[in-house]
């Protein structure tokens, strides 16, 4: 993990721009260096104004530090989204960056992105793998680039935590 930039893969050179997720290995010692893409500016969302804190949810919502943190969540809670996300042009911008935890037994948040062009539906998704039970928080970077989707300006985004409960 390295904060600003999105892991690409491994190469056998230092200078490679372009890495892979898989080496075959011979009996031999081998030297591999990883490949980095810097995200270039972000858009910052801290949770610390009002307008940020906007969210509509099925789950005990708070705000510490400024983060959202989401109490008492079931695999049957239902959504949380936000309707006043900053406003920002999905072709200027083409990396999801943020970053989570699961206090409890939640593995998995599936989100949802709608744009000024794409409403909320199953295209407009991915999934997210979170580590049950874990302390630390873990950037998450999604290159949304090549996703149909990601047009016009951001508009919202709504997720869903999913198989247990706990604390995200």
């Amino acid at each position: 993990e390295r904060e600003g930039y999105k892991f690409c893969g491994w190469a056998t050179s230092a200078d490679a721009t372009v890495g892979v997720t898989t080496v075959a290995l011979a009996n031999e010692d081998i030297t591999l260096y990883a490949v980095w893409e810097e995200i270039p500016e972000r858009v910052g969302w801290d949770f610390e104004t009002a307008e940020s804190q906007n969210w509509w949810n099925n789950y005990d919502a708070t705000y510490r530090n400024g983060r959202l943190v989401l109490s008492n969540v079931t695999s049957t809670s239902g959504y949380t989204g936000h309707n006043n996300g900053p406003d920002v042009d999905c072709a200027k911008y083409k990396y999801l960056v943020f970053k989570a935890r699961s206090l409890g037994a939640v593995d998995s948040i599936k989100m949802y992105i709608a744009t000024t062009k794409t409403e909320y539906s199953e295209p407009a998704t991915f999934q997210i793998k979170l580590t049950p039970n874990s302390k630390e928080f873990t950037e998450y970077v999604i290159d949304l680039s090549s996703e149909a989707f990601w047009t016009g300006n951001y508009k919202s985004c709504m997720f869903q935590l999913n198989n247990g409960k706990g604390e995200v």
